[in-house]
Parts: C-alpha cells; sequence; structure tokens
C-alpha cells in the first residue's frame, strides 16, 4: 500500500509542488460585456409591516444575479408597496433617471408555513413587462425560492440557464500542512447551507456529483487503503465501490449515471477501469504500460477525456468509450492534469502546470483553443456549473516569510476569464465539484 501511495504522489505532483510565482489574475478571452442595471425594490408582503420575507428574498436575488456579473444593481428600495400594489404603474421614468434599465419587484403572500411569491421584470425604457411569475414554498425554504425566481431571471435576461439553485461539493481542510484533516462537505453554490459529510478521520479527495445529485463518490483512504466510495445523499449510507486490489482512485460518474469509470493503480501501471452499478461488472479501457487516469465522460457519453504519461510528461489525450482511438490533446508546453467536459461539450477544462506556475484552463474537444483563465500559486481542479458559462476551481495562497501555511479557497470564474470570485467557506476548500441544476 505504501509503495502505491508513494506512485500516486510521484504521478500528481501538483499536489506538493512549491510554486515561486505569486498569484496572477489572467483575464484571457477578453469576453467582457456591460451588466444590466437593475433597480431591485423589496418585495412587498401587506400582512407583514417589516417586510422581513420580502427584504430577505429580494437582496439574495440581487446578490445571485450580482454574483454572476450580468446585473448591476443601481438602487434598492424597502418601498416596494408604490409599484407593487399595481403592477406595471411604476413611475419608469424615475427609475431610468436613476439609471435603472429594468425594474425588479414582487409581492409575497404567506398562509400558515407557506409563501407564494408573484415576480414583475420590467424594461424600464420600453415601458413593458418581461418577464411575471409566481413560485410557492415552504417558509423555511425561502433561500431556494429566491435562488429559482434569480434562475428564472438569468434565463431571461441571458437565454441561458442560471445555476444558482445548484451545490458544491468540497473538501474542508483544517490543520497544520504535514497533519491535514480533510472532511468532505457540501454547500449552496453561494457557500450557505454549509454541512460536513465526513468526520475527518479519513483523508477524502475529488468528490463528484451524480447527475441526479443524488450521490456523491469520491476518493478515501481508511484504513490505510486507498477506494473509491459512493455516498448517498438521501440515505446518509457510505458504500465501498469494490475492493480492488490495488490503489482505485480518480472517480468520476458516467453521464447516465448507470456506471462509473476511474482508476486502479498497480505494479508501476495505472490503468482506467469501467464499472456498472448494477451489475458490478468491471472493464478494463486502458492497457497500456502507462498511468492513465483522471477519466471523464463526454456528455453524450461516447468518448472520454484522460490523462496519461504514455508519452513522457502528463498531457490530456481523447479515446473512444470502449478504448479505441486514442489521441492526444495537449500540445502546450508543460504538464496538464484533471480534464474536465463542459456541459454543452464544447469545451474541456484542465489544469496545467508550467515553470513552477499553475493554470485554470480551457480547450476545444480537438485540443485546440488553449485559453487560460487563471493563475496563481496553485490553481487547480476545474468543475463546470451546469449551465457550462462558470467554472469552480482551488485557489491556494503561498506561505509567509514567517513559514505560516497559505490559506485554500474555492473561487469561481467566467469562461471568458473574467468575474472571479471567492466561495466562502468556513475552512480551507479544496476539490470542488458543482452539481447539475436540482430539480424543481
Amino acid at each position: 500500500m505504501k509503495y502505491l501511495l508513494k506512485a500516486f504522489c510521484a504521478f500528481f505532483s501538483i499536489l506538493f509542488l512549491t510554486p515561486t510565482q505569486a498569484i496572477i489574475n489572467v483575464e484571457v478571452g477578453k469576453g467582457r460585456f456591460a451588466a444590466t442595471p437593475v433597480a431591485v425594490l423589496a418585495f412587498y408582503n401587506n400582512k407583514e409591516k417589516t417586510f422581513s420575507y420580502g427584504r430577505n428574498i429580494s437582496s439574495l436575488v440581487a446578490a445571485d444575479l450580482s454574483r454572476a456579473g450580468i446585473v448591476k444593481v443601481v438602487a434598492k428600495s424597502e418601498q416596494g408597496a408604490v409599484c407593487s400594489k399595481t403592477p406595471g404603474k411604476a413611475d419608469f421614468a424615475s427609475w431610468q433617471a436613476k439609471g435603472a434599465d429594468n425594474l425588479l419587484y414582487g409581492t409575497i403572500e404567506k398562509n400558515a408555513n407557506t409563501i407564494t411569491v408573484n415576480v414583475y421584470l420590467y424594461d424600464t425604457v420600453a415601458q413593458r413587462k418581461l418577464m411575471a411569475y409566481s413560485y410557492s414554498s415552504n417558509a423555511n425554504n425561502w433561500r431556494h425560492l429566491a435562488h429559482r425566481i434569480a434562475d428564472a431571471i438569468y434565463l431571461r435576461l441571458t437565454g441561458e440557464k442560471g445555476y444558482f439553485s445548484t451545490r458544491i461539493a468540497y473538501v474542508a481542510e483544517s490543520g497544520k500542512f504535514n497533519k491535514r484533516v480533510k472532511r468532505l462537505s457540501i454547500m449552496d453554490f453561494d457557500g450557505e447551507n454549509h454541512k460536513f459529510i465526513t468526520t475527518g478521520r479519513s483523508l477524502v479527495m475529488t468528490p463528484r456529483f451524480s447527475p441526479d445529485n443524488k450521490k456523491l463518490i469520491y476518493f478515501a483512504i481508511v484504513n490505510r487503503r486507498a477506494r473509491v466510495y459512493i455516498y448517498n445523499l438521501v440515505t446518509g449510507n457510505h458504500q465501498l465501490l469494490g475492493n480492488f486490489e490495488g490503489m482505485s482512485y480518480a472517480p468520476r460518474f458516467t453521464p447516465d449515471g448507470k456506471s462509473v469509470v476511474f482508476s486502479i493503480a498497480k505494479d508501476m501501471v495505472s490503468s482506467i477501469y469501467k464499472m456498472d452499478l448494477a451489475t458490478r461488472k468491471t472493464v478494463r479501457i486502458t492497457k497500456k504500460n502507462a498511468i492513465d487516469t483522471s477519466p471523464c465522460m463526454e456528455p453524450n457519453g461516447r468518448r472520454i477525456a484522460f490523462v496519461s504519461d504514455r508519452e513522457g510528461t502528463p498531457q490530456i489525450f481523447m479515446m473512444n468509450a470502449n478504448g479505441s482511438g486514442v489521441k492526444r490533446l495537449s500540445f502546450g508546453s508543460g504538464r496538464y492534469f484533471t480534464p474536465v467536459w463542459s456541459p454543452k461539450g464544447d469545451y474541456i477544462a484542465f489544469t496545467k502546470v508550467l515553470g513552477g506556475t499553475f493554470y485554470v484552463g480551457v480547450m476545444r474537444p480537438d485540443g485546440s483553443g488553449e485559453r487560460l483563465l487563471a493563475q496563481g500559486y496553485f490553481v487547480e481542479g476545474p468543475t463546470w456549473a451546469p449551465n457550462g458559462k462558470v467554472i469552480a476551481y482551488t485557489r491556494r495562497s503561498p506561505p509567509s516569510a514567517r513559514g505560516k501555511q497559505g490559506v485554500a479557497r474555492v473561487y469561481t470564474i467566467d469562461v471568458s476569464g473574467t468575474n472571479e470570485r471567492e466561495v466562502v467557506t468556513p475552512m480551507d476548500g479544496t476539490d470542488p465539484a458543482w452539481s447539475a441544476l436540482n430539480r424543481h
């Protein structure tokens, strides 16, 4: 076991390198656009003078849209009643003068433990209604309701699905560098509703969601054995994927959720396997005398992107789902790791290490059009938002001059290379994995 761990660590040297450059934000692609100026009014509740639900929900909607970079909140008001009582009769000229091209407001009705929100979005220039929706939810679930509203507004303004009613699984880290405690954790996309899944008694890495968001698959070292486990988010049960000879790691669900692709390391060779979860039948896909790992299947299930050192250094390769037709994709300078298909299949995100500097970037599925989105002392492990427009990843700062270890945080960045933002976590955060959209 000790030998296998050494081989594993040697290949994934990005986990232990000590780059010398400071963090530098890179903006590549120049995909800038002007955020839409919107006035957001507190949603009006005529039965609750404090406006607490209305204020909280409208504020969270504004925060979601601002975080996405598509909205610039130019004005807020606690007096939503002025236009909420008479939708469509607002003083649009007045809001235009304040710089608002759009006006967002709503009404709230609360009956027992249920709240119903009616939302209106108006174009103040054309003075026409862009959106009118109604949402109902348990009052205790008001945050999720607000995220759903933000999703709808995002879709109306951009034509793309929103990603606000999603979750991120990640590894929460604490303790000294040589005695790190790593706990499997989950949270809303904005860092709220945080929950620890594991106790920290075992080392965990690389959580990945199932397509239906009901399970997480992850790598863990338990009783000095490195294996893959599946955690059921509904029942709370952990299940061993298989008791394989050697070390199993780098797991990921297939797009249909019926199988898992992963690696098994044994005798200086790491190969990619596929397991049918219903029958537990396991098939070896790659059979080279090399280290093949980090498999990620195309959204349509036809091809697999993976990492291999078969040509000397870790590079990204592509193959058909059965292992045939292998070809190399990455030809830039440096070493490449962690390929991840975008939900639409139009990009592959990756980690790159060159000259002691780490990068997160994207390329086309044929290897063309490589763009580096972020770089720094340590950035790695990209994961896609379900709309394919945003990437989350780990960013670690360098140790201080006095030897104090740097912090690790989860960040998001647009695929254009702009709008980088931290997702606040209660302690260090690594290995993020973005869920699919929750079904409402």
